[in-house]
């Protein structure tokens, strides 16, 4: 991506070592450590030529309808910025036997990181919050005292991609000082999942560090901002719009209009837009 990935990384690591140089913590150190570690992560995103022997030209209206392929909204960014439509519908599931609705692009990851988690620790990862609408959005807001809570529109939880996760006797900000927090947000990217608003980006993101604040954007994409220490915004705007890009075994393209250009054969396509008008197609070809 244009050596984005070891400029930001750095970025962010010199980012974490000056805030533990002054806040010395336990999750802190734990913080560094990860972002530092992760500049030996290997990465294999580039970019690559759409030649027309491997790729095709669908009309949007027909790919809604082809197999293998899932329209959802996995990667719609949300913020100050780029507020939610006033008629955007998102696509909702009951997360099990409980009160918590959950994007139904995210529930099935999200259960198979809970139940990793439950394997790992015998310790069962709980939803504080998951969905909200806007007029409970509205509610919070208005009542908050701290400065956490988005104005409505604003919030990714009005999309039910964004989860406020814990374990118990560990929430909110000790959500780190537990085995499954530390778990969570080294490894989150690995089931689709990214945190959200990472230290030293508030600048970016508009929101301090929340370790317990995990987003759903799917894989590949995890992996990758995971991996470059990017926030969801870094991560959109380095895909340029009409290139493509392939990450081990997907393609990734940003592209607008009624025609998409596609793999030719792949195993799954996922469509999502990105709400600043334009979309993300994500191909697994292999």
């Amino acid at each position: 991506m244009k050596r984005i990935k070891i400029i930001t990384a750095i970025i962010a690591a010199a980012a974490v070592i000056t805030a533990a140089a002054f806040m010395i913590s336990p999750q802190l150190r734990f913080t560094a450590q990860a972002v530092i570690s992760s500049l030996d992560k290997g990465e294999n995103l580039k970019e690559i030529t759409a030649s027309k022997s491997d790729f095709v030209t669908a009309e949007l209206s027909e790919l809604k309808y082809g197999k293998n392929c899932v329209f959802d909204q996995s990667l719609i960014l949300v913020n100050k910025e780029h507020p939610l439509p006033a008629d955007f519908e998102p696509e909702l599931i009951r997360y099990e036997n409980t009160e918590a609705n959950l994007n139904s692009a995210a529930c099935s990851a999200f259960i198979q990181m809970r139940d990793r988690i439950s394997e790992r620790f015998d310790s069962r990862l709980l939803i504080m919050s998951a969905y909200r609408n806007r007029d409970k959005q509205l509610e919070i807001y208005n009542e908050d005292n701290d400065g956490t809570a988005a104005k409505p529109g604003e919030s990714e939880h009005e999309t039910g991609l964004g989860i406020d996760v814990y374990v118990k006797y560990f929430a909110g900000k000790g959500f780190l000082k537990s085995d499954v927090g530390k778990y969570v947000n080294k490894n989150c990217g690995k089931f689709g999942f990214i945190i959200r608003y990472p230290l030293g980006k508030k600048h970016i993101t508009g929101f301090d560090y929340e370790p317990w604040h995990i987003r759903y954007v799917g894989l590949p994409h995890s992996q990758i901002i995971s991996d470059c220490s990017l926030t969801l915004e870094e991560y959109i705007e380095s895909i340029e719009i009409d290139c493509f890009y392939q990450y081990g075994d997907y393609i990734i393209s940003k592209q607008d209009g009624n025609e998409l250009i596609i793999p030719s054969k792949y195993e799954s396509l996922t469509v999502s837009p990105d709400n600043l008008g334009n979309l993300i197609i994500t191909a697994k070809i292999r």
